[in-house]
């Protein structure tokens, strides 16, 4: 007796028939894509365009474009939520249902293609429902922790896995679309063209089967464990609108389709409510954590350690300044809510629920009492070593601060010992520095440069002397008239660069040189001056009753280089 089971003749004529919106019918040799001419239900036609062809399902077109977008905003809105358990499959479950909605534009929209075409985005388009609700239900396991969620163990798990289910599928599909190996012509000619058991195990079982699970998964994951219920009007949600589309898909279709005169079924309607249901699962993303905070898995978990086992702080870089836990009872219902509170403004980070049981554990205040000591002992333990700690940097401290005060004070005592050895030895050069201009200016022993005033005086007075010998001197040789000098032979006798030694009364004597007169040193003012003589030209001088003048000699005036130095 033959059996109904992989048969989708049924299922194909009352979803479109000619233009069915079950992307399995259009590898079967009655579908036209592969020059079939239906399969004797009501016809899809849609929109007729030229050539024959027709735009079958524009409102299934319509809303997997929209699809397309909302997914991924979901995909962007998720990355938000970065303590939300699961969230990087959950990401490559939207990934594949993004892949799902472009197929369904030329599968179950009917966009104008080649037949051929249409059967390779056909086998795309099982191969990935498989394989995203292989992820989905893979998510929902991942809510246990067996394995790190995140890590790549996970996703390589996760994401393994669902290729090998997509490329099984998806040879499958195009083998039965293409006839490759024959395998399944010879499977469709003994029990019915319509007919192919693996694609209805794979196509209609194993997809509900993985919905189940995930379902079931995750119903015992919020209620027994997490003790949550808004998670559950989520997954509650999404299992209706699913099945809703399914119904519009399998039931309600045929009657739409005749009730539009073939312009509309229930292929419009599947697709709307598919998407409805993703956007639920979708948001019952991280049951604990809230949706305002932005802070990544490992974060979260560190603020879990840190608020609730203090005592197993870890420098994870993580700031938990301000976060703080709050109990509130309610019933049977004990929720810890966690928050930072940051000048009076507090920030909800998530809460956890704790359902009473009774059955299930038994408080034991002793035990409770019991741990409490053993914190306090251990706490008093790290207190006493901090203290102790505490003391022992202090006094090294203080060591440190009084090496540093003799240290300045010893870098004082020496800048000041060497400053004064430094005007020590300035005043003792600036000494030697005078001492030497002495003896560059003629003036050994010590003796100072006379100022300008008395070289003026001394001047005058040597002028006078020199006007007295020339007046002794008159009449005393009149027979050496012929010899008398000229008062310009001064010129000539000072261009040899020998000094002419005049004898002075009463007062030092004055070499005469070609630069002007020299004082000689007082010790010599004491000699005995040589008996005075009488000259010729002093003579003659008298006889012709002309008075000689003599020659003054001029006596430059010294620089004015008065002492003026000043010692430090």
């Amino acid at each position: 007796m033959p059996t109904k089971y992989g048969n989708f003749h049924n299922f194909c004529r009352d979803t479109g028939s000619i233009h069915a919106t079950l992307p399995v019918c259009n590898l079967f040799p009655e579908s036209p894509s592969r020059g079939g001419n239906g399969f004797g239900g009501c016809d899809l036609e849609g929109i007729a365009l030229s050539g024959g062809r027709n735009l079958a399902n524009l409102g299934s077109i319509l809303v997997a474009g929209i699809a397309i977008a909302i997914s991924a905003f979901l995909f962007l809105r998720s990355n938000r939520k970065r303590a939300a358990v699961g969230r990087r499959e959950m990401q490559l479950f939207l990934l594949g249902y993004t892949i799902i909605m472009i197929c369904e534009i030329f599968t179950v929209g009917w966009f104008p293609l080649n037949g051929m075409v249409r059967r390779v985005f056909s086998a795309i388009h099982i191969a990935s429902i498989v394989a995203t609700l292989w992820i989905l239900m893979m998510n929902g396991a991942v809510g246990y922790q067996l394995l790190d969620d995140g890590t790549i163990l996970s996703l390589g798990l996760v994401f393994g896995s669902a290729a090998a289910l997509f490329v099984g599928t998806g040879y499958i599909a195009l083998d039965t679309g293409f006839s490759w190996t024959g395998f399944f012509d010879q499977t469709q000619a003994e029990q019915g063209l319509d007919k192919s058991y693996s694609l209805y195990t794979l196509y209609q079982l194993v997809p509900l089967v993985f919905i189940v699970i995930y379902f079931l998964l995750e119903t015992i994951l919020v209620l027994r464990v997490l003790g949550e219920v808004r998670p559950m009007i989520y997954l509650v949600g999404a299992a209706l609108m699913f099945a809703i589309g399914q119904i519009f898909q399998y039931v309600v279709s045929v009657h739409i389709c005749t009730g539009s005169a073939g312009k509309i079924n229930g292929g419009f309607f599947e697709t709307l409510f598919t998407l409805f249901a993703v956007i639920l699962v979708s948001s019952s993303l991280g049951p604990l954590q809230a949706s305002t905070f932005d802070g990544n898995e490992s974060e979260w978990r560190h603020i879990l350690i840190q608020t609730l086992l203090p005592q197993n702080s870890s420098t994870s870089g993580v700031k938990t300044e301000g976060i703080e836990l709050v109990a509130a009872i309610t019933g049977a219902k004990c929720t810890l809510t966690i928050r930072r509170n940051i000048e009076k403004i507090t920030q909800r980070l998530g809460s956890i629920a704790l359902q009473q049981d009774d059955e299930r554990e038994e408080i034991s205040a002793f035990e409770w009492v019991d741990t409490a000591l053993i914190n306090s002992q251990t706490l008093s333990a790290q207190l006493a070593e901090a203290r102790k700690s505490i003391s022992e940097q202090q006094a090294q401290v203080a060591k440190l601060t009084k090496q540093l005060d003799d240290l300045v004070e010893a870098k004082r005592e020496h800048e000041r010992v060497l400053v004064g050895k430094f005007v020590q030895l300035l005043n003792a050069k600036k000494g030697k520095v005078r001492d030497l201009l002495r003896v560059v200016g003629g003036q050994p022993g010590g003796a100072v440069a006379p100022s300008r005033g008395k070289r003026k005086a001394r001047e005058e007075d040597e002028a006078m002397d020199v006007d007295d010998d020339a007046e002794d001197g008159v009449g005393g040789g009149e027979d050496d008239e012929g010899r008398a000098t000229p008062e310009g032979s001064t010129d000539d006798e000072g261009s040899d660069g020998e000094g002419q030694v005049l004898p002075l009364r009463g007062r030092a004597d004055v070499t005469s040189t070609g630069n002007g007169t020299i004082d000689e040193p007082e010790a010599e003012q004491d000699a005995v001056l040589p008996p005075r003589r009488e000259l010729p030209f002093t003579r003659a001088a008298a006889t012709n009753g002309e008075k000689a003048k003599a020659t003054k000699i001029p006596v430059p005036a010294p620089d004015d280089d008065e002492d003026t130095d000043d010692e430090l």
